[in-house]
Parts: C-alpha cells; structure tokens; sequence
C-alpha cells in the first residue's frame, strides 16, 4: 500500500511529478466549479481533496479512483455534478456515465448535471429531454445512467462514476444486495470504451459493510490477475487510526487530520459525531469511520476472526490449485511469515446429496507457538468424478503422495456410494484416508473449528465478538472485564482468489440445513481430524 501526503495544495506537487504526456484539460474543475456551481466551499480542505483528485482524472494521471465519505459532505456534488458537467464540458465528443441505487436519485443528479453543462454554455441537442440521456449539439457525447437493477443502455462510456450502490445501511448487510450491486458494477464496467488512454472508472462508496462493493473490489486486489490499482481517498466524518491494511496494489491519499478531528466542524463537530456513535455505535462505526465493522452474519464464525496471511503478494496470483498454492507457502515459511508445516490435510465435502458437485479445501497445520496454527488455502469445487482426477494430478505433483491425507464425509444413500467411491480412489493412490462419520448436526461439527478461529481475552476468557471488544485487538479499547490482552484466532487463510469465498460461507454460516456450508463442512471435518492425530516433526515440503 502506497501513501500520498497531503500539502497545502493538498495533491499538487505528487499530480506535477506523475503528469504524463496528455495535455491539461481546458478547463480545470475548480474553475468550472466557481463558474457554474459556487454552493461547495473549496476552502473546505475534504472538498478541496475531492476537487484536487478529480483533476488528476481530468488530467489523465489518475484511472481507478475511490472515494469514502459520510454522506452529505458533498460527495455527490462534487464528484458526479462537479467532475462529471466538467468532462462533457471538456470533452463533448465522449459519453459520462452513472451508476446508482435508485433511479430516482440517479435522474436527480444528471438534471443538475444537465443545467451545470448547460451554465458551462455547452449546447445541447433539442431532442435531448429523457434524463436518463442527453448529448451534446453536434456531437456524440453527453450523459447517460442507470441503476443497480437496471440494464446500462448500449452505448459505451468513457469516464464512469459509481455513487453509493448500495442505498441504505440495512440493504448493505445483506449479501444479496451486496451481490446485486457487484453484479451491476461488472456489468457497467463492460460498457467501457476501449482502447488508449484507458477509461476512467470513479467509485463514490459511504463504506456501509465489510463486503460492500468497495469491500468487495478491495478484495479482489488481492488477486494480482484482477488488481486494477485504485487511487484511494478516505475521509471519515471522525479521523480516527486505521484497523485494517488497504490492499499493495493501492495507493492510499494521506489524512492529513489529528485523530479526533472532524471532517469538517462547519458542517459537524466532533461531540454531534460522538453523540451519533453512543446511539448506534455499530452503525455509526461504519458510516462516520469509513472502515465498517462487519455484520454479525451466521453468529457462529466473524469475517474478523479469519487472519488473511500473504495479502499484497504478487505470487498469489499464479493460480489456485494445490500444487501453484504449495510453493507460496514455501515461501511464506522460508521468510518467516508462517511457522514451518507439520502436516497437510484435504478436507472434501459433497453437495446436494452428493449429486452435484464436490468441495475441497486444503488445510496446512503449521508448527504451534507462533499464534497462527492452521492455514486454510487451495479451495475447490468440482464435479465427483473430477475429484479422483484431481488426486492423481496432485500424486504426480508430489514427490511422497502419501503426505497429503484425505479427509472424507462418512455419508448415506447416494453421498456415502460417492464416499466410499472418492476414498477408495484417494487409497490407490497411497493416500492417508480418514472418512469421518457425520454425526450430530452441522452446527456442532463447526463448533470446534470456529473455537479455534474466535480471539480470546486472556483476562476473562470471553470470545471478542462486540464492536467495542473488537477494539481491544488494536490497542484502542479494552475488553469488558478491562484486560487489553486479547488473543488472536489460530486460523487464517491465503490470501487469493479463492480467500473471499471461504471467509463470506463461514461468516453467513448458521448451521441450518439447506444453507450454503459446503467448504465450513469440509473445513469443520479436516479440523477434526486435524486436532485428533498425533504431533509430528516438522517436514521440509520445500521440495515440491
């Protein structure tokens, strides 16, 4: 993770050493805000950094960049009415597009970007009264929008501005909307023109959950195949120490405030802020800090308790399967990051009664002593049939097949024919085997593996589990019963393609039947076997 430093000119002198070869625009947005649009104060320095990044875009420095602010500080005015009216002034021959939650708030933004045009003395088309699209006099340039559920029109864009997805708190918290507006941006983003210079993608998000679509895009940086490197400015109603580390690949805008300061004491002082957060500290914690603490989900596992391990690293994006995920660990041993491997297990689990598909999920049980003790990693899904395949593929991968031990559901009917059909294969290839019966519910069988992942306080022995408690693990607060000791969980996961997955199925997990649990059951069994079979010497896997 990069950071910017603000100056007095907030990012003047870092735009003047990244300026490439593309000439400054015509008109700049703080000129084309004062003539057009002079309600957002620009001595106020969150809008002056608002305006400061929006000109880098205008001046081709700057093609992914990512804003958080509480709402009502300007986000929208300066950024989709401000950068927005200025790039079709600059550019009439080019289309702007927007993207919101409601389509009522999307046709309010581009009428005041319509009359913010038109002030400019730009003309545009007669015929153009649809506020979902307008264009310019005698080009073909000009505006158009559309919402999370509806269809982007067909026309191409070259500057695209994200605001808000997601409408509401309560609809963040739920991974259907969370999906919904994922699905929308990829969608939107497939409508970007092609070729040089490369579109320009601005995302506007009040952070609202962990996997929002900005949780959501951040996760994917992890992947180096999909990194798209976001410029991001963050802007939190209350400054306040950063929890959590921003992904390698982006470049994160300095704050330049004392912690406790407002954003802005014109617009909200600090004692309004801390009144909003004594009423609703969890909701407060996400809207006023910009760095959301998750839902409560499944109540059985928190996203918090998984310890992503290797994040910002380029090899993770080499590939998912065993074999590409084996040499990043490796490495992580080789430089201390994790403690030396003692064992190699593969859990698998079947889905649909056995019918579908088959889940995998391999699990490293490091060297105990050094906090972290089991490593998830390797995540797949695959067809029954497929799973024998991907046995012999691994046997031929590894030098000793007999070190990778197989974990497999003891089943009935059509899963337990699939069982013993997927156990038999795994022992011709000289596999440990453990077929594990599936007693109790699932719920109980995850118990023992969400033990291991949950923090603890050393003081009193509760699980950390509160939005104040959680503090604790940063030094910040204490937990309840007043001990700032806090011990991490033992899991964690590598971080990858595959990581988001695994961390969202155990957070939504309930233990009710019919839920989406495949890889927590895989999981939950490999851990039982995992915690069951006797210590073993730390072996040198470097080899494979």
């Amino acid at each position: 993770m990069t950071e910017l430093s603000f100056t007095d000119s907030v990012l003047s002198d870092w735009r003047g050493a990244q300026a490439g070869p593309q000439a400054m625009s015509p008109v700049s947005l703080a000129d084309h805000l004062r003539e057009v649009d002079p309600g957002p104060h620009l001595d106020w320095w969150h809008v002056g950094a608002m305006v400061e990044v929006c000109q880098a875009v205008l001046d081709g420095e700057l093609d992914r960049l990512m804003i958080h602010a509480p709402p009502r500080y300007f986000k929208s005015r300066v950024v989709v009415q401000g950068l927005g009216s200025c790039w079709v002034r600059n550019h009439p021959d080019q289309f702007v597009a927007l993207l919101f939650a409601s389509d009522k708030l999307a046709k309010f933004h581009s009428m005041h970007t319509r009359e913010a045009v038109e002030r400019a003395g730009v003309k545009l088309r007669t015929d153009s009264h649809d506020k979902g699209l307008w264009m310019v006099d005698g080009s073909h340039g000009g505006l158009w929008l559309t919402t999370i559920r509806g269809k982007p029109l067909g026309f191409g864009w070259r500057l695209g501005i994200v605001d808000d997805p997601l409408g509401s708190y309560e609809e963040a918290q739920g991974v259907t909307g969370q999906e919904i507006a994922e699905r929308a941006f990829d969608s939107f983003v497939e409508r970007q023109e092609k070729g040089q210079p490369k579109p320009v993608l601005v995302v506007m998000h009040q952070r609202l959950a962990a996997l929002d679509l900005a949780g959501r895009l951040y996760q994917r940086e992890i992947d180096s195949r999909r990194a798209e490197g976001w410029t991001v400015l963050e802007m939190a109603a209350e400054r306040r120490p950063r929890r959590v580390a921003m992904p390698g690949s982006c470049t994160v805008v300095q704050d330049p405030r004392e912690n406790g300061e407002a954003l802005c004491p014109d617009l909200e002082g600090v004692d309004e802020i801390q009144a909003r957060q004594e009423r609703d500290p969890v909701r407060a914690a996400s809207v006023d800090g910009q760095e959301p603490l998750e839902m409560m989900g499944g109540g059985i596992f928190r996203q918090s308790w998984f310890r992503l391990v290797g994040i910002g690293r380029d090899d993770l994006g080499r590939g998912p399967r065993f074999n590409d995920q084996l040499a990043v660990l490796n490495t992580l041993v080789s430089e201390g990051v994790i403690a030396p491997i003692r064992m190699l297990l593969r859990g698998h689990d079947f889905s649909a009664g056995g019918k579908d598909t088959t889940t995998s999920v391999g699990l490293a049980v490091l060297e105990p002593g050094q906090g972290l003790e089991y490593l998830w990693f390797d995540m797949t899904e695959d067809s029954p049939a497929a799973a024998a395949v991907e046995g012999k593929a691994l046997s031929n991968a590894l030098r000793d097949d007999t070190d990778v031990e197989q974990v497999i559901p003891n089943e009935v009917g059509t899963g337990g024919t699939l069982s013993a059909s997927l156990a038999g294969q795994m022992r011709k290839l000289r596999y440990t085997v453990h077929v594990q019966p599936q007693r109790r519910g699932k719920r109980v069988r995850a118990m023992p593996h969400a033990g291991a992942a949950a923090p603890l306080c050393r003081g009193c022995g509760a699980l950390v589990v509160s939005p104040a408690e959680r503090r604790s693990m940063s030094g910040s607060d204490l937990c309840g019963c007043g001990s700032p000791d806090v011990t991490l969980g033992k899991v964690g996961v590598l971080s990858g393609p595959l990581a988001d997955r695994f961390v969202s199925e155990h957070h939504e997990f309930t233990g009710e039947e019919g839920g989406r649990d495949n890889l927590v059951d895989a999981a939950a069994l490999a851990y039982l076997v995992a915690i069951s079979v006797p210590a073993v010497k730390p072996r040198d896997w470097s080899s494979f």
